[in-house]
């Protein structure tokens, strides 16, 4: 466990940032919730440095930090760590800045930029993984594993085979019609996507009718893993983000396999 960090049993939602923004679009009146969803990343990413056994997070990049339902529990656990918020949401991004005390970077283009150094040792990445096609998903992962520092740890979320039944039983991500679709590739060659109906190249989502919902079998996911030099892979688990995303973790290890 890093010096200075809190065990996860003894941070309380009390002790992360109460102030939620009025524009956060992932906040839907049950703070209950919210903070259980926040808990639920560090949950994960506690995990994932136990793994592999990491002492030392001086750097920690969250990759769509929204308006910070995540880096409120990462400004609270790791507090000496120096953090940046990245989103395509400018204004996610300032209050970020503001509120928990990170440094502000707006993804502005497709491929993602990050105007500022790598080297990080934590990268959390929530839920953008589920919404990119199969090539763009492959790019992304080299993307972040790129930025991150030898020894870095990263941690990712992305709908897995419990994303079926919560199309069909919970809530809808779409149409059945266009998940019908995703569904169909999942079962045939393990990952399924599809992009939301009536995108337009002009729309704001990356511009590019790519940006959708996607389903991997843990299989598919962890044969594009070890297929990636450099990495050893930590550990994946289902649903355990949120009690809705699959997570897996790896870290960036030079001349492993």
């Amino acid at each position: 466990m890093p010096q200075g960090t809190k065990r996860l049993d003894d941070l309380a939602a009390s002790d992360m940032i109460q102030e939620i923004s009025p524009n956060d679009r992932m906040f839907g009146g049950d703070h209950k919730h919210y903070f259980f969803v926040a808990k639920s990343a560090l949950k994960n990413i506690l995990n994932a440095l136990r793994i592999a056994e990491k002492t030392e997070v001086g750097r920690i990049l969250d990759y769509t930090c929204g308006h910070g339902r995540v880096t409120r529990a990462l400004q609270a656990a790791f507090p000496q760590a120096e953090l940046v918020a990245a989103d395509i949401d400018k204004d996610g991004v300032e209050y970020c800045a503001k509120t928990f005390g990170a440094q502000p970077v707006v993804i502005e283009k497709w491929p993602p930029n990050l105007p500022c150094e790598g080297g990080f040792d934590l990268i959390w990445c929530g839920a953008f993984l589920s919404h990119l096609s199969e090539a763009r998903f492959r790019a992304f992962l080299e993307f972040l594993l790129d930025k991150l520092a030898e020894g870095g740890i990263l941690v990712c979320t992305l709908h897995g085979r419990y994303a079926i039944h919560r199309q069909h039983h919970k809530a809808k991500y779409m149409e059945d019609e266009l998940f019908d679709l995703i569904v169909e590739d999942y079962y045939y060659r393990g990952f399924g996507f599809s992009g939301y109906k009536n995108k337009k190249e002009s729309d704001p989502d990356y511009g590019t009718d790519k940006f959708g919902i996607s389903v991997a079998r843990p299989s598919w996911t962890l044969g594009v893993l070890e297929r990636m030099p450099n990495v050893r892979i930590l550990c994946y688990t289902e649903k355990s983000f949120a009690d809705h995303h699959d997570v897996f973790s790896i870290v960036k290890q030079t001349g492993f396999m």
